[in-house]
């Protein structure tokens, strides 16, 4: 676009007289726009590093530079036609090296404002100076237009150009990560081919299935696959062994038949996920031939998600997620919560160490679900906080229910065993009940907070049950 336009703006200016500066002027531009385009290779080869970055807004104010120089020295010079065509000129340069700087934000705001702004500041000024020229004050109006709705331009192209480059990175660390997949598949394998006769005898099976199902000796000769697998799965099969069984009678396809058994080395259990399809040769039947895949760990990971999902990991009470799934099933009967909140556990865990405080936290779980007693359950909220429900009719009046208060506060401040050390802790604990107190089992979480708070208030070590009185001063505060 330079090479073109500048050309076309010394023809213009070429009779204004001063002609050693159009030629220095043309020259130089030439130039450097030659230079701008033999550069131009290396860094659209960028990977987005910082001193490309750099060196794009070097680049792109250099080339603003040429045609600031052509506004500043050759604008105040032409008249009439050679205006309209100069004001032409640097427009269509405003606009092309915008556009062609605009995949790099900064370099394209650079040139943007530094040919933009300095075309404002020239024509303004040339119309103030020859009182008021109303020529010159729409071009300067035009061109300030004209640069805003290209920084718009540039902005909206630069985000694109990034939002490219994000993408390009994930989908080669993508790509990585299934390389990464496929070589550890290929490493351990947990899915292997096996294959059966007419007679429904193992042809074939993997060295580690036939370990698992106690296989030795000759395949097709000693081992139907219906009986061995009834013998070696363990008791809880049978749905499996019959969906199999009726297949294999059937000669028909089957899949989805998750079969476990006892590893003979180990003793662990091992979960098989079986299937096949009948294979035939011109109408006759020749066997199966299906897929056995060690789903052990799959299982495995399914239930200890579903186990956190549901449970604390370090106590193995009830978490925060269960206890409000079940208070807000809470709809009928008599029920009470307890809020318990340790007192002394932050020094002990900061003295002794983690390993000791979590070993207190289980501890301490066990001495409050042994107030369970079938009327309830328990849970940890989180930290030294835990929660006890229960429920009945005799159990939740206020009474028991300040009776059981004092009692775990007293169960719970006996010294603890853990590790050599004798520990010992006290028990704040705040009550509120269902429906007395509230018909919202979920509120019964934020009441029991508000009675908690009164009874650390009291002198910790004791159990305050949930009054109006308690919110009142909540909403005063």
């Amino acid at each position: 676009g330079n090479i073109v336009f500048v050309p076309i703006l010394t023809w213009q200016v070429w009779t204004i007289g001063a002609t050693p500066i159009v030629l220095a002027w043309t020259v130089a531009s030439l130039l450097i726009s030659l230079w701008l385009l033999v550069t131009w290779r290396a860094l659209k080869l960028t990977d987005g590093r910082r001193q490309d970055m750099r060196n794009f807004a070097i680049h792109s104010s250099m080339d603003a530079l040429i045609w600031v120089s052509a506004m500043v020295l050759f604008y105040p010079l032409v008249e009439g036609d050679q205006k309209t065509i100069f004001a032409a000129v640097i427009t269509g340069a405003l606009a092309l090296g915008t556009f062609g700087w605009s995949r790099t934000p900064g370099a394209g705001l650079a040139y943007l404002a530094l040919l933009g702004g300095s075309s404002v500041a020239v024509t303004v000024l040339h119309g103030l100076s020859v009182q008021g020229n109303t020529t010159d004050f729409a071009i300067g109006a035009l061109t300030f237009i004209a640069s805003c709705a290209l920084a718009g331009t540039v902005i909206e192209r630069g985000r694109g150009t990034v939002t490219a480059f994000t993408n390009h990175e994930k989908v080669a660390e993508k790509t990585e990560v299934i390389e990464l997949l496929l070589n550890d598949y290929k490493e351990q394998a947990t899915e292997w081919l096996w294959r059966t006769n007419a007679k429904g005898h193992l042809t074939a099976a993997p060295d580690q299935i036939q370990r698992w199902l106690g296989i030795t000796g000759d395949l097709p000769t000693s081992y139907p696959i219906l009986p061995v697998l009834r013998d070696r799965s363990t008791a809880h099969c049978g749905d499996g062994i019959d969906r199999l069984t009726d297949a294999v009678r059937a000669v028909s396809e089957f899949n989805g038949i998750i079969l476990s058994f006892s590893d003979p080395e180990t003793g662990d259990l091992r979960w098989i996920d079986i299937k096949a399809r009948p294979q035939y040769d011109e109408g006759r039947f020749l066997g199966f031939r299906g897929i056995m895949a060690d789903i052990t760990s799959t299982l495995e990971a399914e239930r200890q998600v579903s186990f956190l999902a549901n449970f604390d990991s370090l106590t193995g009470l009830l978490n925060r997620n269960s206890v409000r799934r079940r208070l807000a099933d809470l709809d009928h009967g008599r029920a009470a919560g307890l809020l318990i909140a340790l007192a002394g556990f932050k020094a002990i865990n900061d003295t002794y160490g983690h390993t000791t405080g979590d070993a207190l936290l289980r501890a301490a779980a066990a001495r409050i679900r042994a107030f369970e007693s079938g009327m309830g359950w328990a849970a940890r909220l989180g930290g030294d906080e835990f929660f006890l429900m229960i429920e009945g009719h005799v159990t939740t009046e206020p009474e028991a229910l300040q009776a059981l208060g004092d009692q775990i506060c007293d169960h719970l401040s006996e010294p603890f065993r853990i590790d050599n050390f004798e520990l010992q802790v006290s028990a704040s604990v705040g009550i509120s009940t269902f429906p007395d107190d509230t018909s919202d089992g979920l509120d019964l979480l934020s009441l029991s907070d508000l009675a908690l708070y009164e009874a650390k208030d009291a002198g910790r070590n004791q159990a305050r049950s949930f009054t109006k009185t308690m919110l009142d001063k909540l909403n005063r505060r």
